[in-house]
């Protein structure tokens, strides 16, 4: 009987160790198998310490943001850097600057509600005076009826909807009408300005000439113009406008503010905002209107959300029951305009912290479920990790509290008392064929960015294979089983010269030998004892290619 190991395979924990095919290991503990060689890692490399109560840590555009609560963040692609979380407060909370270290506001503008107190200041003139031999005197005394709105503006620039309209005023155009009672929000919305709003009517919208003096009119029929913008706190404004002066027409009258309980908040192509709250129901932001949520772009799932996941403009559903997709429109309006489909399998999602249950693939979306990892594009789904786990060993592995990344075509999945890394297979079809290592790290969490896995412990946040020297591997092979009693002669290690690396040959539960090769050299077994089953062990930092074990010393090298 002789013994071959090359083509290094990783492990498959569902087997016993004797059943095992080929060259698949009992253990594949830090090493790196991507080349079919066992190789060693890199150490991790610290690269930012944290805080003790850190709890949701993210990099974005070199910064590190750390939240002492279970945070959701995302940003949006606009010219001030909109970055908007959930989770930290009982509303999502936003800034408007690429600040390391912003101050979060309220997402959203409120509605000002009350409507304002007018007072007509000037009388209103003789009607019989109307028409005047000066023509532009004759527009002083145009009689016109006024209404009056206002909204907030916060420091992003946001405009909210409009208040109630205040009573209707007769004043002469360009006479001076008071406006007081403006509310004042609270100051979580970072309220700024407030803009005030005239109705306007009558207007052919041309431009008119009067005794050669043009007079731009700027109406839409009964429509809200701006009058003025004035800073919060004022507490009231004198309009001496004529109707032609009036600035653009308002656009916000059905604007609505975000659910306030709303979590989970994803990007969607970068321009619009998504998120759930009261457990199923979902809505999306009007594109590039980060604090506009109409409840129109509301769909209601049938089962209660863990998660949303953005995969090519589609959002995927995660639920505790099964996976919905969202198919993408850019600007929804009307109820029910949004198609939800769903998976014709059923892997509910664990409950996850800020987004740690789940990873993004060149595949599709990869998550924690009850069952296993599910890989699934929104169309099918994938039970990944059930070539290798059975059920109740899944189940010991504390999918409850487990997180998922990927980097570099593998996945990397963690808990409180194991660690694994499953590569990619080249095709889908096959997760068999795929190479499943153990890691010794047990962080709180791990994540994905910029092409770099970061895992986070408790004293910081670690960049994973980036650290000056190399962690050592343990590789032991499957439980070899003879016909007879075999008494190996020698064995041979072929390897390369950089690292240190120790063989152990186990026979019937106990160390055979335990051998340092410096180089690739064949070395003698211990003789006079015959043994039927036997375990061969690698073990240190040197890259091996292949191991033999021989019942013939002089063959070695040959076989």
């Amino acid at each position: 009987m002789n013994l071959m190991y090359r083509n290094f395979k990783g492990m498959l924990p569902r087997l016993d160790s004797h059943l095992l095919n080929g060259e698949y290991a009992e253990l594949a503990l830090d090493v790196n198998l991507w080349h079919g060689t066992v190789k060693p890692f890199r150490e991790k490399k610290l690269c930012h310490a944290i805080r003790e109560t850190t709890k949701s840590v993210f990099y974005d555009n070199c910064c590190w943001k750390e939240f002492d609560k279970c945070v959701n963040f995302t940003r949006l692609n606009t010219t001030c850097g909109r970055q908007v979380v959930t989770g930290l407060f009982s509303y999502p909370a936003t800034a408007c600057s690429d600040e390391c270290n912003p101050e979060w506001k309220r997402l959203g503008v409120p509605c000002p509600g009350e409507p304002l107190t007018v007072e007509v200041l000037d009388p209103v003139k003789d009607p019989a005076r109307c028409y005047s031999e000066n023509l532009i005197d004759s527009i002083d005394y145009a009689r016109t009826n006024r209404t009056y709105v206002y909204t907030y503006v916060n420091s992003c620039c946001d405009e909210g909807p409009p208040s109630y309209p205040s009573d209707n005023v007769d004043v002469d155009d360009g006479g001076r009408v008071m406006l007081s009672g403006f509310n004042v929000p609270s100051a979580e919305y970072d309220i700024q300005s407030i803009r005030i709003y005239r109705l306007a009517s009558g207007f052919d919208q041309t431009n008119t000439s009067i005794e050669g003096v043009m007079i731009e009119e700027k109406n839409a029929l009964s429509e809200y113009f701006l009058v003025a913008e004035i800073d919060i706190g004022e507490t009231a404004f004198i309009d001496t406008l004529m109707d032609y002066e009036l600035g653009y027409a308002l656009e916000s009258q059905e604007f609505t503010e975000p659910p306030e309980n709303l979590q989970g908040v994803i990007s969607v192509d970068g321009t619009q905002l998504a998120g759930f709250y009261d457990g199923n129901k979902v809505r999306f932001s009007m594109p590039n209107y980060p604090h506009v949520w109409h409840e129109a772009d509301e769909l209601t799932i049938p089962d209660n959300i863990q998660a949303l996941v953005e995969w090519y403009s589609n959002v995927i559903v995660l639920t505790c029951n099964a996976i919905y997709m969202i198919e993408p429109i850019k600007d929804c309006k009307t109820v029910g305009c949004r198609q939800v489909h769903k998976t014709i399998e059923d892997y509910p999602m664990v409950s996850c912290c800020n987004g740690h249950g789940y990873t993004l693939t060149p595949k599709g979306v990869v998550y924690v479920s009850t069952d296993g990892l599910i890989l699934t594009d929104g169309k099918t789904a994938q039970n990944i990790t059930s070539p290798y786990f059975a059920p109740d060993d899944w189940k010991a592995m504390l999918p409850d509290r487990m997180s998922v990344a990927y980097h570099r075509d593998s996945i990397y999945f963690f808990s409180e008392n194991v660690a694994y890394v499953l590569q990619f297979p080249v095709s889908l079809a096959q997760w068999e064929n795929s190479v499943l290592i153990q890691l010794s790290d047990r962080p709180k969490w791990a994540f994905s960015e910029d092409e770099e896995l970061f895992i986070v412990e408790d004293d910081g946040v670690y960049r994973w294979g980036m650290g000056d020297s190399y962690r050592p591997y343990v590789w032991r092979g499957k439980k070899e089983i003879s016909p007879t009693q075999v008494n190996f002669a020698g064995a041979k290690v072929s390897r390369y010269n950089t690292g240190d690396v120790k063989f152990k040959l186990f026979g019937d539960s106990y160390l055979i030998k335990e051998y340092d090769p410096q180089r690739t050299e064949k070395f003698r077994l211990p003789t006079g004892r015959r043994d039927i089953e036997f375990q061969m062990e690698l073990s240190g930092t040197a890259e091996v290619y292949q191991v033999e074990v021989s019942t013939s010393y002089r063959e070695l090298g040959t076989i």
